[in-house]
């Protein structure tokens, strides 16, 4: 617990802890009022300034702001009461121990000096409530990975963030994001957050990923409108921009989704900030960093392309996925194959009941164009693969072999179906602790 008071300003900033002597001193001066919430030593809640027993103490020893000030007790005595004398010759009370007192507004008559020393105080107290760091900065000062460039080695996607932005580490807790991020971003003195998507083989053209990524903040975000479209340049890339708006807490948001495809990769910006009455200028700054390079990892997009080829119930960003969790980020087609199913089953799960029954179906369907001899084989195989049982190379193989071609005998739009839900299934088992 804060051995002092915490105060929170009008602004929503929080300031403390402080002494007694400084609290008395803020609301004597105007900086707060008796409405003003505080959190008092050793307490965790949250009261305000009137209902405190401090603010008792302070109506008896201080007068209200803009009032002289009041007295802290009576008077001490002069000796015997005598006939009134003269203002000027009025004894003088006897000196006590000196003691703090608060700063009040100065009576007529006060020197230049300390109206200047006064003043200079003031200032200083609300440049502090102004400069001083918020809960939600300094949130993300914790969770901030202290670079503001970051690339996603997988898809090549890079941003360079403009300050105030910051990356955030991995696994921060700011902030819900969707399991496929690669990047999540925080602009703290605007209330701004983003995150970027990339996907190896995704959607043909920046609509179509729009439109798959909307549809997705549509469902995290209860509210969500989308207001419309545009094209945006951005360094060499040319992006599709929707923008949207949402509220959250009686407070409304404006949104912006700016989404590219270039060499084989989709990729997007997702950011929000608070509604100014003008587009998401933070979120577009933040866009102007945004870049696709070559992806570092040596032939993955070759790999990429192979086991999407040689095990067709996946698609080149499934594969991708199944190759991400590896250290050398490229595996050749029968072990992304092999390691496929254990990412699957963990994900299962998080389908809804409906697409586990699809998924069920569908592969009831594969197993029928399998060799009768094959299937009981295929099913054994599946199922070690899922618990991570350790198999021959010469099984997988055959196994892969086997469900290649009973996968390319379904018609093209239940295999596509097939393919969807694998990845779904992938990308949730692979976001599982």
């Amino acid at each position: 617990m804060a051995k002092g008071y915490k105060v929170r300003l009008g602004d929503g900033s929080e300031i403390g802890p402080m002494d007694l002597d400084t609290l008395r001193g803020w609301y004597v001066q105007g900086l707060i009022t008796k409405q003003s919430p505080v959190m008092p030593p050793g307490s965790s809640r949250w009261t305000t300034l009137g209902e405190t027993n401090e603010m008792r103490g302070f109506d008896r020893g201080v007068a209200a702001p803009g009032s002289p000030r009041g007295s802290a007790g009576p008077r001490p005595s002069a000796g015997p009461r005598t006939a009134p004398r003269p203002a000027s010759q009025q004894p003088r009370p006897p000196v006590g121990p000196r003691r703090r007192v608060p700063v009040s507004i100065p009576a007529r008559g006060t020197s230049l000096g300390l109206l200047a020393v006064l003043a200079l105080a003031v200032l200083g107290v609300v440049a502090y409530s102004m400069l001083a760091p918020s809960a939600e900065e300094l949130a993300v000062r914790e969770w901030a990975a202290g670079e503001r460039r970051a690339v996603d080695d997988a898809t090549g996607v890079t941003i360079d963030a403009p300050a105030p932005w910051v990356v955030l580490k991995d696994g921060q807790t700011l902030v819900s994001v969707p399991v496929e991020a690669r990047l999540v971003l925080a602009n703290p003195k605007q209330a701004a957050f983003a995150y970027v998507v990339a996907e190896r083989g995704g959607p043909p053209t920046p609509d179509a990923f729009l439109d798959q990524l909307l549809d997705a903040r549509r469902k995290a975000v209860p509210g969500f409108v989308e207001t419309g479209r545009t094209d945006r340049a951005v360094g060499k890339s040319s992006l599709r921009q929707a923008a949207g708006t949402w509220q959250r807490g009686g407070q409304r948001f404006q949104d912006l989704t700016l989404a590219g495809v270039e060499n084989a990769t989709a990729f997007a910006l997702v950011g929000w900030e608070p509604d100014r009455g003008v587009p998401a200028q933070e979120v577009l700054r933040l866009a102007e960093g945004l870049s696709l390079v070559p992806p570092r990892a040596t032939g993955l997009d070759e790999a990429m392309q192979a086991a999407a080829r040689e095990a067709p119930q996946l698609t080149p960003a499934a594969a991708q996925l199944v190759m991400s969790q590896s250290a050398a980020h490229v595996l050749e087609p029968d072990e992304t194959f092999r390691r496929s199913f254990q990412y699957m089953s963990a994900g299962l799960k998080g389908l809804s009941v409906a697409e586990q029954q699809e998924m069920g179906e569908l592969t009831r369907a594969v197993y029928g164009f399998v060799p009768p001899r094959e299937r009981g084989r295929l099913a054994t195989y599946v199922a070690r693969a899922r618990a991570r049982e350790p198999m021959s190379a010469q099984d997988t193989r055959q196994c892969r072999e086997a469900m290649k071609a009973a996968v390319l005998k379904l018609p093209a739009p239940r295999r596509a179906r097939l393919q969807a839900l694998y990845e779904q299934a992938i990308r949730r088992g692979v976001a599982a602790p």
